[in-house]
């Protein structure tokens, strides 16, 4: 019976991320995607300006490029977005000037799906910036990866990226950059 009702929950909230209510959107924009820069970076044109913006998917953190699965994240989110029109749901602008949000291809929530097919982690340093409906999405996202051996998980020990950049010495341990002065 337990195995019944985790499948159920499952199940729901797998169907919840893979449709969205465009009324329920706020900053929302149609773009090209034209670039995949690694995991949890796309380059996109938007469509209303013709103007081209990196996006950074909000709340998830994939592998490093050089960093085991890095290579096979960023080809997993070129499958599902490049060249394909998406919604950008903007909810930050970072330090290097990317937008940072959410990112719709055909009705599916790119953020989520790389989490689920076990390509980036659910970034939890940056949950605050969730709802508590959208952390338990990102969350039973990263479970349903982890339980399955999806992607990443398949390893024995995957190292967060976080962790992989701070023991490259990029950021410190709350992963802020460094300086180096």
């Amino acid at each position: 019976m337990q195995i019944f009702a985790k499948l159920i929950v499952v199940s729901i909230v797998f169907l919840s991320t893979c449709f969205v209510q465009p009324e329920a959107v706020e900053d929302k924009r149609i773009a090209e995607v034209v670039g995949v820069n690694d995991g949890d970076t796309l380059t996109v044109v938007f469509k209303h300006d013709g103007v081209q913006r990196k996006i950074r998917l909000a709340t998830i953190d994939a592998p490093e490029f050089n960093q085991p699965f890095g290579r096979k994240s960023r080809q997993n989110l070129s499958e599902l977005a490049f060249r394909k029109n998406a919604i950008i749901i903007g909810k930050d602008v970072d330090r290097y000037q990317r937008i940072v949000g959410e990112v719709l291809v055909d009705g599916v929530n790119l953020n989520v799906a790389q989490i689920k097919q076990g390509y980036a982690w659910h970034y939890k340093r940056h949950q605050n910036q969730q709802t508590p409906a959208e952390r338990l999405i990102y969350s039973k996202a990263e479970e349903f990866a982890r339980e399955n051996k999806s992607g990443l998980w398949r390893d024995k020990n995957p190292m967060p990226p976080w962790e992989f950049r701070t023991r490259k010495g990029r950021t410190t341990e709350d992963g802020r950059p460094l300086k180096l002065n």
